[in-house]
């Protein structure tokens, strides 16, 4: 039986590696994998595709336009729909290891691929659709797939990379997790949200823009860091007016926090913020960004292993602060 309060979305999404599996929360959303006959990809380091089914409230509250007309409700869904969506990529895209995603619209030049043949380059369009692909459901689809593997929180959060042909996993507390962003106050729910959305963007920047992604990752935590101190007084200097708190303690205690309060941790924090002022105020990039890397450079291999690290710490401090807001272990 159809209800009338809530809308069903079934939507094709990609992801870095393949789902053959399903993972559901609740009544809210659920994974499944891509249909028998959309297609796939012929190569393993691709994007492969899947499906996204979710539910949202309908309201009916009237919405004006800019030119003071009322929104249609197909449209006040459609805009609800898109958000639901995206809440549901930034959370995901923190508490997984691997990225869910859809295609932003964009054109470009490309070159076909699959064959011995270099073609010649072809101008088209950045998307997935296949025929017969419906949107709109009524209800959860029950299919008949296997769970999606779940991993162990510690080890999962705390791996350094992914082994080729490895399938979409899970940390085994998810359902935990989801639930403490779900529980938190409408207001907190956007800042984590924002700060979701800095750490994602630092993740999609990785290859292309190293130092960008690296202020951005350390920007998802100074969105946090903003409401933890919000409150604190801090005192100023008599002589020059200055705050005695700098920003890097807030961001050293912060670490500490909700990472590992140990002087080795700390002292990894100012490490990491002193980079990130350096990037941002000196104009000080990572290796690569002005002139390429060098060829077998153990400076490179030293950056990259710099900012896996903190991928790895922002994330776990992203989550024990989620924990934290409801005191929770």
């Amino acid at each position: 039986m159809e209800n009338k309060d809530w809308e069903y979305r079934k939507v094709l999404a990609m992801s870095d590696v393949p789902i053959k599996g399903t993972y559901r929360f609740n009544d809210l959303f659920q994974i499944l994998p891509a249909e028998e006959k959309a297609p796939k990809p012929p190569y393993v380091l691709a994007h492969h595709p899947c499906i996204i089914e979710f539910r949202f409230k309908i309201d009916k509250t009237p919405r004006q336009r800019f030119d003071g007309y009322k929104s249609e409700q197909w449209i006040v869904n459609n805009d609800d729909a898109r958000k639901v969506l995206k809440e549901i990529f930034l959370l995901m895209n923190l508490f997984s290891f691997h990225h869910i995603f859809d295609y932003y619209p964009s054109q470009s030049w490309f070159i076909p691929m699959g064959n011995d043949k270099i073609e010649d380059a072809q101008w088209g369009q950045s998307g997935y659709w296949y025929d017969g692909f419906e949107t709109k459901i009524n209800t959860f689809s029950d299919g008949n797939y296997d769970l999606i593997a779940l991993i162990d929180t510690n080890k999962y959060l705390t791996q350094y990379g992914r082994i080729i042909g490895q399938g979409f996993d899970l940390p085994d507390r998810i359902d935990m997790l989801l639930t403490q962003y779900f529980k938190l106050l409408d207001s907190k729910k956007q800042i984590f949200l924002s700060a979701c959305s800095l750490f994602n963007q630092g993740r999609k920047l990785w290859s292309e823009h190293p130092s960008l992604s690296f202020t951005a990752l350390v920007s998802s935590l100074e969105t946090l860091i903003e409401v933890d101190f919000k409150k604190t007084k801090v005192a100023s200097c008599k002589e020059c007016g200055e705050k005695k708190y700098t920003l890097t303690e807030k961001f050293r205690d912060f670490f500490g926090k909700y990472g590992s309060p140990s002087p080795e941790f700390r002292e990894y924090a100012t490490k990491i913020y002193k980079q990130r002022s350096k990037i941002l105020h000196t104009g000080k990039l990572f290796l690569g960004e002005v002139e390429p890397i060098r060829f077998g450079s153990w400076a490179g291999i030293d950056d990259d292993q710099f900012r896996r690290n903190v991928v790895t710490t922002c994330r776990i401090c992203m989550i024990n602060w989620l924990l934290k807001q409801n005191n929770s272990k």
